[in-house]
């Protein structure tokens, strides 16, 4: 990585950038809240500096899933390429968990404002798809999850008091 990003910015680094381009004229990066700043510098040199109609660039990627960062994931590079992208588009719809985990995860961040660290890292509600799969034990429907929430006293559980305390129980047995 190091020497491709040394190679990117030095005097033939145009030439390198459009001759990548040519050879992989689209480029898409999933899970991308887990790059860090070299690798979208690079991926930025090569792909958003000199656009051109035949090219593409799409980034994936939920700031909410940021793990990663002993492994030199940076949240900052995540939210400064969300800045400028030409377009951001959210996925409405969860096609992988049940109706009501989706539920619980949107009352969970059900807040007036961000329920993150930073205020930039949005919570969207979104729905689940009808048809899921139910979830049964010994024959019984049952949830595959439970949330309990815990309030702060009086009743007021807000950004100041995060982290909250969530407790997930699972019903397999």
């Amino acid at each position: 990585m190091q020497l491709l990003c040394e190679a990117l910015q030095n005097e033939q680094g145009d030439q390198l950038a459009e001759m990548i381009r040519f050879q992989y004229p689209f480029a898409m990066i999933d899970e991308f809240q887990d790059t860090d700043a070299q690798q979208y510098g690079i991926f930025s040199k090569i792909y958003r500096e000199n656009q051109s109609n035949n090219t593409g660039f799409i980034m994936i990627g939920d700031p909410k899933q940021a793990i990663y960062r002993f492994r030199g994931a940076d949240i900052f590079t995540y939210l400064k390429a969300a800045d400028q992208a030409d377009k951001r588009f959210n996925l409405m719809k969860n096609y992988r968990s049940e109706q009501r985990v989706v539920e619980g995860v949107n009352q969970l961040f059900d807040f007036p404002k961000s329920p993150f660290i930073y205020d930039n890292i949005e919570f969207t509600p979104v729905s689940a798809r009808k048809d899921h799969r139910q979830f049964y034990l010994n024959g019984e429907q049952e949830p595959a999850y439970r949330f309990y929430l815990t309030e702060e006293k009086g009743g007021k559980l807000d950004k100041p008091s995060l982290p909250r305390l969530v407790r997930f129980q699972f019903n397999i047995g």
